[in-house]
Order: C-alpha cells, then sequence, then structure tokens
C-alpha cells in the first residue's frame, strides 16, 4: 500500500528516524531459522520514537514503539528484506504492513 497525503507525520517522523532504525537493523545475525526470535538490544529511543521491544525473526527486524497504536493495537517498523510472508504475519493478528523503501515497513496490528 502507498502512503498517501494522510501519512504525512508518519513520513516527517520516518525521515528524522530511519538512519537510528538501520544501525539497530544492522547488528542483526544473518543465520537464524524464518521461524526463531531473538531479542536485539536496541536503545529505548530510536530517532522521534520510543521503543517498546525490539526483535529479529528469521531475517525481519521488528521494532514495536510506544504511544501511538491504541489500546488494543500495537504498531511499529519492521525491516523485511523479503517483504512480509506468512510467518511473518502469524505474529500478530490483522498486522496491516506498508512499504516505506529500502525494505522497511511501517506496520499495525490487533493484539
Amino acid at each position: 500500500m502507498a502512503l498517501t497525503a494522510f501519512d504525512a507525520p508518519l513520513q516527517a517522523r520516518w525521515a528524522l528516524s530511519e538512519a537510528a532504525f538501520d544501525t539497530v537493523a544492522d547488528s542483526a545475525k544473518r543465520d537464524l531459522r524464518a521461524d526463531q526470535r531473538i531479542e536485539l538490544p536496541a536503545p529505548r529511543r530510536l530517532g522521534a520514537y520510543q521503543v517498546a521491544e525490539d526483535y529479529q525473526l528469521g531475517d525481519g527486524v521488528f521494532i514495536v514503539v510506544d504511544g501511538g497504536g491504541g489500546i488494543m493495537s500495537i504498531e511499529g517498523f519492521a525491516r523485511l528484506p523479503t517483504g512480509p510472508n506468512p510467518v511473518l504475519e502469524a505474529q500478530y493478528e490483522g498486522v496491516d504492513f506498508r512499504s516505506l523503501g529500502d525494505n522497511w515497513y511501517a506496520w499495525d496490528a490487533s493484539m
């Protein structure tokens, strides 16, 4: 799904934050199985975002952010070199991925 004009705040915050997210994602291991999950040592703040949780699942890096998802939802960013797939989509109910470019996706899901 392409970002729209309504996503201008997301685009602005992402532009300020992408380099910090790249640093965390670049530290990820390269040889995990698709279903193998490990925690990553990310700082609690990346650019304009407060980090709630960060982990690697297979070759994807997920960073869950605080504050925007609401009471029954969760949101964050993921660097997915091979794009979203069923293993990744099974992590959360009703997950929606939106491409930000450079293998990065904004995502949100129900809890």
